[in-house]
């Protein structure tokens, strides 16, 4: 349906055209960005083995329940912005003020979906286990709530490729990928190692707790050197999502207490409705976010109230 629907929209023919250098330029690009996409599948799997050897089955499922709990919601999500982000980057590649502007609205978006879902998901990991799945996953809260703060990362991680892909430098992600692939897998053996007698499998998901955020340090230095922007002007410009987030969780931590009698699935909906109507209204109130602002915002229109204003969009 894609390739018939795009040939109805763009029609277009083959015809008998070489131009070898032009072809070189593709294939460099494309080899960088699939270098980038190997690396990453390496270093977000290969701690499952790790697991497995080290702590056993039983300590696996555990560990990838956690993951797929945390980390693989947290990828579905960001693929709807990531989707957006290159076409939209690649288009702006040349207007640098917009340009700007783009990456701080999709970051902010991104950062809100993907932290609001990663705080429910930690006040609710046990009650979340026992409505889906009983006691089978019972004693996997503590590194879902680890893996969040990998999860709060990897929101603002899976932009800032798209950025550097779409003004051109692949190579710069295929950089930041290469660190990753390199600092994590040798974290989580390490910990294995020296921490598993103690933490079991918790012991890996530390590792990623503490080696992703040097991993996204790098990016981050990359990415912001590419639009000639301060770390500071970016927490300043994105730091306020957050911020929402954390004060409708402290919400959501009383609710959850005040409901802790209450069935596994209507003490769900309890603490998703303490939670998110306080910060939807946080949001309209302070971010000037509302539902018809992250419409536009995912069609990728640079005017959406999500972005900072005009005048807070020039790179310092």
């Amino acid at each position: 349906m894609t390739g018939i629907g795009t040939q109805i929209c763009h029609p277009w023919r083959p015809r008998f055209v070489l131009r070898l250098r032009e072809a070189l330029d593709y294939a460099v690009f494309g080899l960088k960005a699939s270098g980038s996409q190997i690396l990453f599948y390496f270093y977000t799997n290969v701690d499952y083995p790790i697991v497995g050897y080290y702590f056993g089955d039983h300590a696996l499922g555990l560990y990838k329940w956690a993951y797929e709990v945390v980390l693989e919601p947290v990828r579905i999500i960001s693929e709807v912005v990531k989707d957006v982000a290159f076409v939209a980057f690649s288009r702006l590649k040349y207007d640098r003020p917009r340009l700007v502007d783009q990456f701080l609205m999709l970051s902010r978006l991104n950062l809100l979906t993907v932290t609001s879902y990663l705080a429910f998901v930690v006040i609710v990991a046990s009650e979340l286990n026992a409505a889906v799945f009983g006691d089978k996953f019972a004693g996997s809260e503590a590194a879902i709530a680890v893996l969040a703060v990998v999860g709060v990362f990897r929101a603002m991680s899976y932009v800032v490729p798209p950025l550097l892909d779409g003004m051109g430098y692949p190579g710069r992600t295929l950089i930041y990928q290469t660190v990753a692939a390199v600092l994590l897998p040798a974290l989580y053996w390490l910990a294995a190692e020296l921490l598993g007698d103690r933490l079991g499998m918790l012991s890996v998901a530390c590792a990623w707790a503490i080696g992703y955020p040097l991993a996204f340090a790098v990016l981050a230095m990359i990415g912001l050197a590419a639009i000639d922007m301060r770390a500071a002007d970016y927490l300043r410009r994105v730091g306020g999502i957050p911020l929402c987030v954390a004060a409708s969780m402290v919400i959501g931590i009383v609710v959850h207490h005040i409901a802790g009698a209450l069935p596994a699935g209507a003490h769900l909906a309890v603490v998703a409705a303490a939670m998110f109507g306080p910060l939807a209204l946080l949001l309209a109130r302070t971010q000037g976010i509302t539902p018809a602002a992250i419409a536009r915002a995912v069609r990728g229109d640079p005017a959406a109230p999500t972005s900072p204003t005009p005048a807070d969009s020039e790179p310092r």
